[in-house]
């Protein structure tokens, strides 16, 4: 007997996924036995489901064919819904703000720096929880890396990470090099530090899509 991938979760209970907080693309053919995975993932608990990605025809095929598909809130669940068929054809830096797209390439142990003379953070539970509540506050994040080198284990770039607050709040630009320690397929040292002669920019008036 074949069984897909879906079905080999829904039959361990999510165990893979387990304290992962997580988004799914999908639509209404997204069944296992029957029930939706979305559903499936809320009832078993192992994950918590944060955003629901929805191509053609909406979550639930409820949508004409070809009509766009506003974002929505699923009904049974309560989970967000971000439409993907519309003005925006992929998920953006705004739905994946919220989803957890870092934490698997960070290593456990991780030690992190945002900036030279600021506190080390020494895991990779510290880092979210100290630079995930900043994350959420924010209306999207954007990062441009301008070049990047790689030397055995050491990654270098040279980079502008932008802050894109709500309306009404207070946007930030940093022009930052990065360096990189990776070992095992994950970052296990990361340290920024802003680029001699450049100026950071913070105010009202900053917004980089």
């Amino acid at each position: 007997m074949v069984k897909t991938g879906a079905g080999l979760l829904v039959s361990s209970r999510f165990t893979a996924l387990a304290g992962r907080r997580i988004g799914l693309i999908t639509n209404q053919t997204g069944l296992v036995d029957s029930r939706h995975l979305v559903d499936l993932i809320v009832a078993a608990g192992a994950a918590r489901l944060t955003a629901i990605f929805a191509p053609e025809h909406g979550f639930r095929g409820t949508a004409e064919a070809g009509a766009n598909v506003a974002n929505d809130r699923d009904a049974k669940t309560g989970v967000p819904i971000f439409s993907l068929h519309g003005n925006v054809k992929a998920p953006d830096n705004v739905m994946l703000r919220d989803v957890d797209v870092l934490l698997p390439y960070l290593a456990e142990d991780l030690l992190y720096q945002i900036a030279p003379g600021q506190p080390l953070i020494t895991s990779r539970d510290q880092f979210a929880k100290r630079i995930g509540p900043f994350l959420k506050r924010l209306e999207s994040v954007h990062s441009n890396i301008l070049r990047s080198y790689a030397v055995a284990p050491v990654v270098l770039n040279e980079r502008i990470d932008s802050f894109n607050a709500p309306p009404g709040g207070r946007s930030q630009e940093f022009h930052i090099a990065g360096n990189f320690l990776i070992a095992d397929g994950v970052i296990k040292e990361w340290k920024d530090w802003p680029v001699p002669g450049t100026k950071q920019k913070v105010g009202n008036s900053i917004r980089v899509a």
